[in-house]
């Protein structure tokens, strides 16, 4: 890949990059078809910021995701900016700041501001009963301290997730999307992904032996631990194309690892999948 490619991408992203052409060179168009925002080097100065400053950005991006569980993008940031100013006018602080062009940006709210609300306040800023149950829980786990900085920057992948999905309304997607787009984990891999799952497809069409593999490595494993394997949660769906057992996709990007959320992304590229929502 060219330097003014990588120039911009964090030093461990371009080591991933590296990586994955060593296992796969024919990715490299796929790469090279554009640059990768998220893990741009001035996208990632927040881990310099305060510590309250990085928590709150933790805060809001898990929020957001709750917030934009089923609706549209657009729909989702009307909700979240009524949010912004209701909160801020009920608690009447100062939580502003300006950006570049000189408009006003009011912060999203603080978790012991979201916790004192009713749910009736929530839900007139546009969230259901049920995410508002959810936001507030949230909220109630950053202050008893279940989701910390600690526990962000310095546990290991699965127990993040596992913590994450303690708190209502975050499943296993939810806490991937988090440590993918949040945390900026470079080894992540949401095999219960649509757009991933229809990626790989496109990935594995030019490559059969790898799906052959995949499945006689699971088969192998499972037949030894009597274990059925599961249908595809895609699968009893109408669509114009067959999806793959999750389980099979998990053991395909495993020789990705440790940098999985490389080929993830490859993926949703193969697939067309829009991730800007995601990120915000």
């Amino acid at each position: 890949l060219p330097d003014s490619f990588l120039q911009p991408h964090d030093t461990s992203f371009v080591t991933g990059l590296d990586f994955i052409l060593s296992k796969d060179p024919l990715l490299y168009n796929v790469i090279a078809h554009n640059r990768f925002d998220l893990f741009f080097k001035e996208n990632l100065e927040f881990h310099n910021k305060p510590d309250n400053e990085r928590l709150q950005y933790y805060y809001e991006n898990l929020a957001s995701s709750i917030i934009s569980q089923q609706v549209s993008g657009a729909a989702a940031q009307s909700i979240k900016t009524k949010i912004c100013h209701k909160v801020h006018q009920f608690h009447n602080h100062d939580n502003i700041n300006i950006n570049t062009n000189g408009n006003i940006i009011i912060q999203f709210p603080f978790p012991n501001e979201i916790s004192v609300l009713s749910d009736e306040f929530l839900r007139e800023c546009g969230l259901s009963y049920r995410k508002a149950q959810y936001i507030k829980c949230l909220s109630n786990s950053f202050l008893d301290n279940s989701l910390s900085l600690d526990l962000f920057e310095n546990s290991d992948d699965q127990l993040i997730i596992e913590r994450l999905t303690r708190v209502k309304g975050l499943g296993i997607w939810s806490a991937k999307m988090f440590l993918t787009f949040g945390l900026k984990k470079l080894d992540i891999f949401a095999e219960d992904d649509l757009g991933v799952a229809r990626g790989l497809l496109k990935y594995i069409f030019y490559r059969p032996d790898l799906l052959s593999q995949s499945k006689t490595l699971v088969n192998e494993n499972y037949k030894t631990q009597n274990k059925k394997i599961k249908k595809s949660k895609w699968g009893n769906k109408k669509r114009d194309w067959l999806p793959i057992e999750e389980i099979y996709m998990d053991q395909i990007a495993k020789q990705f690892s440790p940098y999985r959320t490389i080929f993830m992304l490859l993926m949703w590229r193969l697939s067309s999948t829009k991730i800007e929502a995601l990120e915000k």
